[in-house]
Parts: structure tokens; C-alpha cells; sequence
């Protein structure tokens, strides 16, 4: 619940207002991820679901005091579990329409209980708790920060277990859990690319950022790199030229596998497909360049004279490789499913 709302996690811009979770399928796939964590967390780890938080998770819930049966005092606008730390405070309080809750024994059964708005409620939750690692554990700063990112168990482990507090051993195994079920919403992430069918700008930038998040030079990063051909973005999110625009395109992306040569993969709503991307122009052709003007932007647009015979239209990447607009064999749903044909290793790391 760290890293994955951080680096996956779809939120809206920062405004006026407190940001808030978008309505997508990749958060709703995070979401129904982190509900059944916490439902079964009760009978999978007993004893670490009656660890005491160091601070109440805090939100303001849908729930009413009706709901609430055995285990409860219930008025009609309070509930107050008989559950209760060592100084006798209860583990879930509710004054309605706030909820705080002290352990994952409470917010278990809280999510039974909500039964059909339970989406709701973890949504209202995480939005309220953009830290929740910290409220849970107590860790300071610069430890909440290496478990977010990239740190080994190994880290984990030896961070806590230097902390004198007598509950170390549960919080040793608490963030071991939570640390695992990051891995495991970072990777349902990435999977959850392929569920989109059919392409917008915005779902498009939402995957290259993912895909960019997880690229490098490391054994189990699934690409070495992948960037666009232009940083230019249109105010509709698209970063193709308008003329490319009106043929359902939305940008052209540079990806460099760890196993292959640098592919040029035009994404369109339609699907995407690899195209031509040459350093040079190509020897002995003559090259026909119109230059554009579009809202600051000096775009370009060029054909190649082959004789008689003109090749499809060509446009620049901000470094000057040419871009052949012409499909180059099939098209597919995403990325990942064209990553996957040409690249073994993405293949072996996305299933993981």
C-alpha cells in the first residue's frame, strides 16, 4: 500500500481540492487487490491483525451505526468497538460520518460488514491515508521512503529489528506483508495494460509512465527505455502531428528492449504498430520537406521521391530521426502485447 499508490496508482491533478483516486480500471484492479488483502488478513495472520496501529486510519465513511451487530456498542450516531487496546480505547470508533479503526482485525470486519460499497469505503480510506505504512508501523521518514521504493526485505528486516520497541517482531512481519502485497499490486499494474481495448491519449500516457517507471538497466526491469519522439503535447494529449492526428494517431514512442534493437511503435486508438525510425535519411532519395506551424510548434512533414512513385509521408523525433508513418506488420491491442512477441526478456520479466 506504499509504492504501488505512489508509482501505479491513477490520481487526479493537484487543484484546490484534496487529490483523489480516477476512475479507471487499473485503480479499480488496485482497489479489489487491497480488499481481498484485507479481508483475509484476519484469518491468514491472527495475531498480527490485533496489532494496535501507532495512529487510526481515518475517514469519512457511507457506513451507518445500524450496520454494526455483535462486538459493538451501538447508538444512532456512534459505534464503538468492544475490542480495545491496553488503555482501554477501542479499536474502531465511528461518529458518524467519521470512522477511525486501530488494527486490520477491525478494518476486516469493517469490509465484511460494508458488503456492497466496500469499493467505496477502501477507496475513501487510501484517499484519506496517502501514507498509510506510516500510521500502521510509525516508521520514520527515511524508512517509510526505502520501503515505498525499492528496498529489499533484507533492508526492511534489518531497519526493524534495530528498533527497540518490544513489538518489532509484528511489525517485522507486518511490513514484510505489506511490502509483498506491494510487489504484487506494482506487478497487477502492469498487467492490467492489457485490459484496455481501445486506446485514448490519456490511457496511452498512463501506460508509457508505468512502462517508464519500470525500465533500466537492472536484471528484472522489463525494458532498458522508453521514451516519446516529442515532448510536445497537444492540449487533447496527443503528441502526433495534427495531420496524424486526424488518422486516429496519438504519438510515437521510442522503446529499446534488453534483447532486441530500438523499436519505433506508432500507438493509434485502433491499436499499435511498429513503424520506420532511421537515423538518416535514406542515400540517394530525394527528400521533400513542408514546414508547419501549429500552436508555437514548428512541425514537419515529408515525402521521399522514389521516381515517380511517392513513399507515405515522413515527420522528424526531436532529435532529428525520421519517423515513416507507415505501418510496419500487424497491429495489437497495446504495448505490452507487441513487447511481449518482440522482446523474450520483457516476456519473462511481465510474468514475474
Amino acid at each position: 500500500m506504499g509504492a504501488a499508490l505512489t508509482r501505479s496508482a491513477q490520481w487526479t491533478a493537484a487543484g484546490h481540492g484534496a487529490r483523489a483516486l480516477e476512475t479507471t480500471p487499473l485503480n479499480e484492479a488496485i482497489l479489489k487487490e487491497i480488499i481481498v488483502f484485507v479481508e483475509s488478513f484476519i484469518w491468514k495472520h491472527p495475531q498480527e491483525a490485533n496489532y494496535v496501529f501507532v495512529e487510526p486510519l481515518e475517514w469519512k465513511t457511507n457506513l451507518d451505526p445500524s450496520a454494526f451487530g455483535p462486538g459493538y456498542v451501538v447508538s444512532e450516531t456512534t459505534v464503538e468497538s468492544e475490542e480495545a487496546d491496553n488503555n482501554a480505547q477501542p479499536l474502531l470508533f465511528l461518529s458518524v460520518p467519521q470512522i477511525k479503526i486501530r488494527s486490520f482485525g477491525q478494518l476486516s470486519r469493517v469490509l465484511h460488514i460494508a458488503t456492497d460499497t466496500k469499493l467505496k469505503e477502501a477507496q475513501a480510506c487510501i484517499e484519506a491515508n496517502r501514507n498509510p505504512i506510516a500510521k500502521i508501523l510509525g516508521l520514520d521518514y527515511n524508512m517509510i521512503k526505502e520501503i515505498n521504493e525499492d528496498s529489499s526485505v533484507f533492508t526492511i528486516l534489518d531497519k526493524i529489528t534495530k528498533d527497540d520497541d518490544p513489538e518489532s517482531e509484528i511489525k517485522m512481519k507486518i511490513a514484510l506483508l505489506l511490502k509483498q502485497l506491494d510487489l504484487h499490486l506494482l506487478n497487477r499494474s502492469l498487467k492490467n495494460i492489457s485490459l484496455e481495448i481501445r486506446l485514448n491519449p490519456g490511457t496511452v500516457k498512463n501506460d508509457v509512465e508505468l512502462l517508464k517507471r519500470f525500465s533500466g538497466k537492472g536484471e528484472k526491469t522489463v525494458l532498458e527505455s522508453i521514451e516519446y519522439t516529442s515532448d510536445y503535447e497537444f492540449s487533447n494529449g496527443c503528441r502526433a502531428p495534427p495531420w496524424r492526428q486526424i488518422q486516429g494517431e496519438i504519438c510515437y514512442v521510442l522503446v529499446k528492449p534488453h534483447d532486441a534493437e530500438t523499436l519505433c511503435i506508432t500507438c493509434s486508438k485502433e491499436g499499435v504498430f511498429l513503424n520506420d525510425c532511421r537515423v538518416d535519411p535514406l542515400e540517394g532519395k530525394t527528400v521533400l520537406v513542408l514546414g508547419l506551424w501549429c500552436t508555437g510548434l514548428a512541425l514537419t512533414c515529408s515525402s521521399v521521391n522514389y521516381g515517380s512513385k511517392l513513399s507515405p509521408p515522413k515527420g522528424e523525433t526531436d532529435d532529428g530521426r525520421e519517423i515513416n508513418y507507415e505501418r510496419k506488420g500487424d497491429i495489437y491491442k497495446d504495448r505490452v502485447t507487441l513487447l511481449r512477441e518482440k522482446s523474450a526478456i520483457f516476456s519473462e520479466n511481465m510474468s514475474q
